[in-house]
């Protein structure tokens, strides 16, 4: 047949302009958004206390935000070849606030902070608001020390995109199915060679029934600050937050379906329900892919609730010698405590900061040393990552120190000359548990020791 022999003169034809014409195109989609606000403020001071002047500020807001996007009209009528179908997509809401601030001085080493907002909004045919407030106290006892408590309350509406983003389809290019891997007892990292790390079609769409995010907070700290070259600081957090807006992360639920399958989690919990139905596999009959993953939806919706609680330690020395310069040392240290979440109302809570899937770091220590002399500025930072586990869930790996050095030289008011080195050591941290990329994706870069110069000159001064 004429069709399994072509014309290899044809091959190295040029198209002529209406031969080119007739096969190819492009498609011209319009899409527009706007953001229209007007806001109004004031501060005075109100009345003369006898600890000092009682300050308040007030601001009014209103606005309104649309997005519009309206895709080429033949791409849904099939003219261009390979393309998916896509949808008029379009999204509106209204919005106002108003809000009040007062700082109250007490007494002389006390002051009060009392804040109030009322924030309205009006989008898929429904509307909602909240009342929220922050309160906060400073005491200070002594010139040298400061005591300060906080409590706040929050409310956040739900992204637009969150909302009217329309349903789409589209595919992953390589997904690990945990369940698939546990169950015949291959190790994750040879999940992809043993076949069970192929692609998934996903299905996303977005969720006009969100609500919004609502939420609480308190922190307690001491400052001491002996004088003007030495200060350190110590405070406690503790943050939670209902119905909280998440978007679902295809390998997560492939690992609670997993964790869910084999017992790990309560099969019968609604975290595990909802799980299991959006992802949907192949029969064990079928007869090209028995059991494995059909598609996957992920869709925004709202956890139960979240909350975390943990210390920030900071601290700052200075000290200056008169023919080498000054020096700076400075130090900050973050600690998470709990670490629990709910994603639906019915579960019991769960301890994140103990899962060993849960790839956040448990601390983190930033420490610098800045030496400037005259037109010389150079500072050596060393950055410590606490624990996070291993690609596999098994144990934690060990802790890891960068440093990152840079020179400044001010050559004259305007031009300043730079040399900086990131991962000085030309560190990588490297973890083959988990199969490809062989490194903890989303906790490190692969990228090791990095280098540049820099110039800046400042015009028109």
């Amino acid at each position: 047949m004429n069709i399994y022999a072509p014309d290899p003169a044809r091959l190295t034809k040029i198209f002529t302009p209406a031969e080119y014409d007739q096969a190819f195109g492009a498609s011209r989609s319009s899409d527009s958004s706007f953001t229209h606000a007007l806001s109004f403020s004031a501060n005075a001071e109100v009345v003369q206390l006898k600890a000092g002047p009682l300050k308040v500020a007030t601001i009014a807001e209103i606005g309104s935000q649309r997005f519009d996007n309206t895709p080429d009209p033949r791409i849904n009528q099939g003219y261009f070849n390979t393309t998916t179908k896509s949808d008029i997509v379009s999204g509106e809401r209204q919005r106002y606030a108003i809000g009040a601030e007062a700082n109250i001085p007490l007494l002389k080493q006390v002051t009060a902070s009392v804040a109030t907002r009322y924030d309205h909004y009006s989008f898929a045919d429904r509307t909602d608001g909240k009342l929220t407030y922050n309160t906060g106290l400073e005491i200070r006892p002594t010139e040298q020390i400061l005591v300060r408590g906080n409590y706040a309350t929050n409310f956040r509406a739900p992204d637009m995109n969150y909302i009217f983003k329309a349903r789409g389809t589209g595919y992953y290019s390589s997904t690990t199915d945990y369940y698939r891997c546990k169950s015949t007892g291959v190790d994750l990292k040879d999940c992809e060679f043993a076949n069970y790390s192929p692609g998934a079609n996903y299905v996303q769409f977005g969720n006009k029934k969100l609500k919004s995010e609502q939420g609480k907070s308190h922190g307690l700290g001491i400052v001491w600050s002996p004088n003007n070259r030495f200060d350190v600081s110590v405070d406690y957090w503790k943050i939670k937050i209902s119905d909280m807006v998440t978007n679902l992360s295809a390998d997560q639920l492939l690992r609670d379906e997993a964790d869910c399958r084999t017992g790990k989690r309560d099969i019968a919990s609604g975290l595990c329900t909802d799980t299991i139905n959006r992802i949907k596999r192949y029969p064990d009959t079928d007869l090209s892919r028995p059991g494995q993953i059909q598609e996957i939806w992920v869709n925004p919706i709202n956890a139960a609730s979240k909350s975390t609680s943990g210390i920030d330690i900071s601290g700052k020395y200075i000290w200056r010698l008169q023919d080498l310069g000054t020096f700076t040392l400075r130090g900050n240290y973050s600690k998470t405590l709990t670490q629990k979440s709910k994603q639906f109302a019915g579960d019991a809570e769960y301890d994140d900061l103990n899962d060993l899937v849960n790839s956040n770091w448990r601390d983190k220590l930033i420490s610098s040393l800045n030496w400037n002399k005259g037109a010389w500025s150079n500072t050596l930072t060393i950055i410590r990552y606490g624990k996070i586990p291993n690609g596999s869930g098994s144990y934690y790996l060990s802790p890891t120190g960068i440093g990152n050095f840079s020179t400044v030289y001010q050559t004259s008011q305007d031009l300043t000359l730079s040399f900086v080195v990131n991962n000085v050591a030309n560190k990588i941290k490297i973890d083959k548990t988990g199969g490809w990329p062989n490194y903890p994706v989303g906790s490190y870069s692969p990228v090791g020791r990095q280098f540049w110069i820099e110039a800046n000159y400042k015009f028109g001064r």
